[in-house]
């Protein structure tokens, strides 16, 4: 099994009332990146979402042709690092993702958008 690593430069939130959903993203670089994640969910689903078991999150990886939705099994938050936890049987060999996040500066709203997304799949080992 394979693990992605990478140190993050970046750690974005934000919460879109128009497209209404919440999205988090952790770069190794703000516009010159090589290595970032995306988490993103929708506020509500609709039953096409729900037809299309679109209606979960949705992870990016270093590019839309390494996405899926409710590909993360657990994300588990340390004062050091993020690791998520992905389910292999829809990304083959890749099992973690880890990002040191020793040195980001969070914006305001990332563990609530994070907890919003992931919700019990979400383990907060920082306090």
């Amino acid at each position: 099994m394979n693990t992605i690593s990478f140190k993050a430069a970046v750690a974005s939130a934000e919460k879109n009332e128009e497209d209404q959903f919440f999205m988090i993203g952790l770069a190794d670089d703000e516009y010159d990146f090589e290595n970032y994640i995306l988490l993103q969910k929708a506020f509500t689903f609709s039953d096409q979402d729900k037809e299309t078991v679109m209606d979960g999150h949705y992870f990016e990886i270093n590019g839309q042709e390494n996405a899926a939705y409710k590909v993360c099994k657990q994300v588990i938050l340390d004062k050091q690092e993020i690791t998520f936890v992905l389910d292999t049987s829809i990304t083959g060999d890749l099992e973690k993702v880890v990002i040191d996040i020793s040195e980001v500066e969070e914006e305001e709203g990332f563990d609530e958008y994070l907890q919003a997304i992931m919700g019990d799949h979400l383990l907060d080992n920082r306090h």
